[in-house]
């Protein structure tokens, strides 16, 4: 195909954190590594998988910062529950439809409540 005008397109940088993270897993495989817990539907497999990385891992931080660098919204990013795939899919669809979707207050406080799941 040819580019009209000539022009090389752009690649988008990863992000500095995201960039370090994938240098430090090829040194050494972190305990997430080839396995379903961290991107799983199931809130008791993603508990699971983010106590075995605080636990464990030896790119907790970078893995964290990795993960908001991103906007991951999904999966266990460095101990960090980011939700579902399905949650933020349909987040996606809400904002799809002019409906507003962010976090909660207790979310922004760094605190949890008990009127159920996410």
């Amino acid at each position: 195909m040819v580019n009209p005008g000539g022009a090389v397109p752009r690649i988008l940088a990863a992000p500095p954190a995201f960039v370090a993270l994938v240098d430090a897993i090829r040194a050494t495989q972190p305990p997430c590594w080839g396995r379903k817990e961290w991107l799983s539907e199931s809130p008791a497999d993603r508990f699971d998988a983010a106590v075995e990385c605080v636990c464990a891992c030896p790119h907790l931080t970078l893995c964290r910062a990795a993960g908001r660098e991103l906007g991951a919204d999904f999966g266990v990013w460095g101990g960090v529950d980011r939700g579902s795939r399905r949650r933020a899919e349909e987040e996606l669809e809400d904002v799809s439809e002019g409906q507003m979707v962010g976090p909660d207050v207790a979310d922004l406080m760094g605190t949890t409540t008990d009127m159920g799941t996410p």
